[in-house]
């Protein structure tokens, strides 16, 4: 049951010094649920393998938590701990920051990484800044031209948003929603959420396709749809024209961590 459970029936008699972190995490993982613990402690193990053994370590989980057992998990992903845990405890440093209620933590724990992003890339415009005023400096000049101006002026802008394209549209928001219009900082699996689009069009544009990608933290594509392979015709828009698209879907994917890219693309690839 151990074996079958950790998907190595292939590996079973290999040294288990040979194993990667991935099978001795599965495998350790298969012997801790099989064991009937009455505390389990799982520490980042439902970061291993593909989808589908994430989805049967989910499952055993649930079967260990509705048997009364105790479970207490360790990780880094927000959407694993709002999920599972009736209760959360933010560390900080070996310190305990805030312990309660699962939303609440989590919101706060949220903020504190915003301001530690917020921080740093303000720490790294300080840094671009001094290397342009230093290179005006040393060249002895006693203006910035317009090509500094021009660089000083992209620090300030979200330089975490990347941008392709020719720019004769462009995507100038995106929200998560519910089934109320109300904004959400995240979603469980089974929640029926949609994604809105605002597009901004700078040229007249034919008959553009309008479509999201949903990758995970690796980069793999777990879901995509756009208006054409769903045949639906768009029109024609103009210079200065706005447009609201919306996508909505039943939340299948299991917890974890997942980016968006939106796009609007011609019928000759352009974007």
């Amino acid at each position: 049951q151990i074996v079958r459970f950790s998907e190595l029936e292939k590996f079973i008699d290999t040294p288990v010094k040979n194993y990667s972190s991935g099978m001795y995490m599965r495998l350790g993982f298969s012997i801790a649920i099989n064991v009937n613990p009455d505390i389990l402690l799982v520490d980042e193990v439902l970061a291993v393998g593909d989808q589908s053994f994430q989805a049967k370590c989910y499952k055993a989980i649930y079967d260990i938590m509705r048997r009364g057992k105790t479970i207490i998990i360790v990780s880094h992903d927000l959407e694993t701990i709002s999920d599972l845990c009736s209760r959360v405890v933010f560390l900080k440093e070996g310190k305990i920051i805030d312990i309660g209620n699962p939303v609440m933590v989590v919101s706060q724990y949220r903020a504190y990484i915003e301001e530690l992003e917020k921080k740093r890339a303000e720490d790294q415009q300080k840094e671009e800044r001094k290397k342009i005023f230093k290179t005006v400096i040393e060249s002895s000049r006693k203006v910035v031209d317009g090509e500094d101006i021009e660089k000083l002026s992209r620090l300030d802008s979200e330089q975490n948003i990347k941008r392709f394209g020719s720019g004769d549209a462009i995507i100038t928001d995106i929200k998560l929603l519910d089934e109320n219009e109300n904004k959400l900082d995240y979603c469980k699996y089974g929640d029926e959420v949609k994604i809105a689009l605002g597009i901004k069009f700078n040229r007249k544009v034919e008959n553009p396709i309008f479509g999201i990608r949903i990758t995970d933290f690796k980069d793999n594509i777990v879901y995509g749809t756009n208006t054409r392979t769903n045949n639906l015709k768009t029109k024609v828009y103009n210079n200065g024209e706005n447009l609201r698209v919306e996508f909505t879907f039943k939340v299948t994917i299991i917890g974890g961590n997942y980016y968006v890219t939106p796009a609007v693309g011609y019928k000759d690839s352009r974007t």
